[in-house]
């Protein structure tokens, strides 16, 4: 007798495994997509630190705001706040500088606020 033949399950065993492979292609590329949303958020965050932080410590060190040409050409995208105002409590006699940077990153703002406290000008240094 001769062996019966397996076209049938072999078509199957194609579907069924071009189904999984389907499956894992589509899982790879919302991963991927999840992944490169919040590769650009963190970068737009790291973008808004540093901004802030180069301000304050331009601020504490200098006593002058960074100019708005060097905020452009360093961080295009990035818009700086600075607030001051006297320190209170243990703080007292002292300045609080607030420096605020946001940014735009797919659609959603990225904050960040950054403070330290400095002596007043003409107070030591």
């Amino acid at each position: 007798m001769r062996a019966r033949s397996t076209k049938g399950y072999l078509i199957a065993e194609l579907l069924v495994s071009m189904a999984l492979l389907a499956l894992l292609t589509g899982a790879m590329t919302v991963a991927a997509s999840t992944f490169s949303q919040l590769n650009d958020y963190q970068f737009t965050r790291q973008k808004c630190l540093a901004a802030a932080q180069a301000q304050l410590e331009s601020l504490a060190t200098t006593r002058q705001e960074l100019s708005a040409e060097d905020i452009q050409r360093l961080w295009p995208t990035v818009a700086l706040a600075v607030q001051r105002q006297p320190g209170a409590g243990q703080w007292a006699g002292l300045t609080r500088l607030s420096a605020t940077a946001s940014a735009p990153c797919r659609g959603q703002e990225v904050r960040v606020t950054l403070v330290r406290y400095v002596q007043p000008a003409g107070r030591g240094t």
